[in-house]
């Protein structure tokens, strides 16, 4: 589909995701929010004090099942970044100007889910289309643990 032929009512191709333990443990240890938990610090560096230091319900099963989870659940960031990159996969010339979520449900680590959404406003303006999408996060039983909407510019129209 040509990016500006985009009009309301237009779905995204769905996306399959599989949010799993090496990926959410990788993510938090590369944005800095798991610690070097039990390394030494030296006396020029802060304490963390981070939730996410020790045994948490991103990464110790224990942890979430204590906190009534039925298992590992998916930092709700993650969820946005996946619907993020289906908006970039269904439109790669698009500039995603605002991204809210809705975080309705936890989203469990290892769900086989789809990322999707539908295009319900669409302004054209002098030289770039800008579009309000519905997203969303589907789990196979229907339920949506996440939904969003986006601002996105497609330039020069």
């Amino acid at each position: 589909m040509d990016d500006i032929s985009i009009d309301v009512g237009d779905e995204l191709d769905l996306m399959d995701w599989v949010p799993d333990k090496d990926m959410v443990a990788s993510l938090m240890s590369l944005s800095g929010w798991l610690s070097n938990f039990g390394d030494e610090k030296d006396d020029n560096e802060e304490s963390n004090d981070s939730p996410m230091s020790g045994p948490n319900r991103f990464t110790d099963i224990k942890s979430a099942q204590d906190e009534g989870f039925r298992g590992l659940i998916v930092p709700g960031n993650y969820g946005m970044m996946a619907m993020e990159s289906a908006v970039k996969q269904w439109i790669p010339s698009s500039n995603i100007k605002k991204l809210d979520c809705v975080f309705r449900q936890p989203l469990m680590q290892g769900d086989q889910v789809q990322v999707g959404g539908v295009v319900t406003d669409r302004v054209e303006e002098l030289d770039k289309v800008i579009l309000e999408l519905d997203l969303y996060i589907m789990r196979d039983d229907g339920q949506r643990p996440q939904g969003g909407t986006a601002i996105v510019e497609i330039g020069s129209i």
